[in-house]
């Protein structure tokens, strides 16, 4: 038998439930495994994660010839996979070998969706492991982004990124982050990402090679 109480009800000493299911509560403290499976929950109201989505090589392209997957051995302005031997080496994007070379532009595309769990108008930005291969440029070498999120009705928009180019003038690879400006994205976005390097090399040494072993977009996302 039920009892229905309207008005404050307060316990001065211990609240005894006997039944096997009995659970008590305190208001929005609800826990993972009290939520049925099944349950009609909105996704605004799910916890709040940061994930890093890793972009595959298969989706980088010639900046200029979309319709074309980068090529396995890097050549003029284009980056290239070389994928190495599975079970032995790390598929990587890279350059050629850009010894004595002096000022060089390398470029690779890619259109990727924001996900759909993604929390509108939270923090997204584009994270890269990156580095030289052999040796580092006497000179200088430089990562850079441009990401669009055009419309569907062929508005373009302006640069999302908000991080300037970045050193990665070092054999030892590490990751760095391109902040976007979010304030717009929402979940579904397509992003047209353009990643820029700037090798500069005057030696006759050995070889000087910019490479990536990760590209990733990183979001805030509910579900």
């Amino acid at each position: 038998m039920s009892t229905t109480i309207t008005d404050d009800l307060i316990i001065r000493g211990r609240l005894v439930m006997s039944g096997a299911s009995s659970v008590l509560h305190k208001a929005g403290s609800v826990g993972n495994p009290e939520v049925s499976d099944t349950a009609g929950i909105a996704r605004t109201k799910l916890a709040l994660n940061t994930v890093a989505y890793r972009i595959p090589w298969s989706a980088w392209r010639i900046f200029d010839a979309v319709n074309t997957l980068l090529p396995v051995t890097s050549s003029g302005n284009d980056m290239g996979i070389n994928a190495g031997t599975h079970g032995t080496n790390v598929a990587r994007m890279q350059s050629y070998d850009v010894k004595a070379a002096n000022v060089l532009p390398f470029y690779a595309r890619a259109f990727i969706p924001m996900p759909i769990e993604y929390a509108d108008g939270e923090t997204a930005l584009i994270r890269a492991s990156a580095g030289m291969i052999t040796t580092i440029a006497d000179v200088a070498c430089t990562l850079d982004f441009e990401v669009f999120a055009p419309s569907r009705t062929g508005t373009l928009g302006t640069d999302l990124i908000t991080t300037a180019a970045t050193s990665i003038n070092s054999v030892t690879f590490a990751n760095y982050d391109y902040a976007m400006d979010e304030a717009t994205l929402v979940a579904g976005d397509l992003l047209d990402i353009l990643l820029k390097i700037s090798v500069n090399d005057a030696a006759t040494g050995t070889a000087v090679i910019a490479a990536l072993y990760a590209i990733e977009l990183v979001c805030d996302v509910q579900g």
